[in-house]
């Protein structure tokens, strides 16, 4: 069921459909929460490069207890990442984790967009600015 939640968000998302009351994962959503949409442009030419990249950070992220949702989704050149942390210490502990390899990723993946999906506390904003982040606020909210 989680997959298919996340997969709606980012269907939805790329048509511009409203779907922040679908962004929760089911009882493990707090207001501590830190969620991120992200694009990238990856060409044909570079996804097999792409994927091997990719393969040890999921690896690493399959053993991070705070992470609660890591999916990344494909749509032709177009690749859609949906990240859901724990909290601000799981989402810190993840960039710990990755972060040796994530060049490897981005020397082969364009990213086009980073949207902040949760209030971020302001000791994260400065990772995100990097990437040049939406950071957006709650207008409405099914997540209790």
């Amino acid at each position: 069921m989680k997959r298919f939640i996340t997969t709606v968000i980012c269907i939805g998302l790329s048509f511009g459909l409203p779907v922040a009351a679908l962004a929760e994962d089911d009882a493990k959503t707090s207001t501590d929460d830190i969620a991120i949409y992200a694009t990238m442009n990856v060409t044909q030419e570079n996804f097999a490069a792409f994927e091997a990249a990719l393969g040890p950070i999921i690896d690493i992220v399959q053993g991070e207890e705070g992470t609660l949702i890591y999916d990344y989704l494909r749509a032709g050149d177009t690749v859609y990442l949906y990240e859901r942390y724990e909290d601000t210490a799981a989402f810190m502990a993840h960039l710990e984790n990755t972060g040796a390899l994530v060049g490897e990723l981005f020397a082969v993946a364009e990213i086009t967009s980073v949207i902040a999906m949760t209030p971020i506390p302001d000791e994260l904003k400065p990772v995100l600015e990097k990437f040049q982040a939406t950071m957006t606020a709650p207008i409405t909210s099914k997540s209790d």
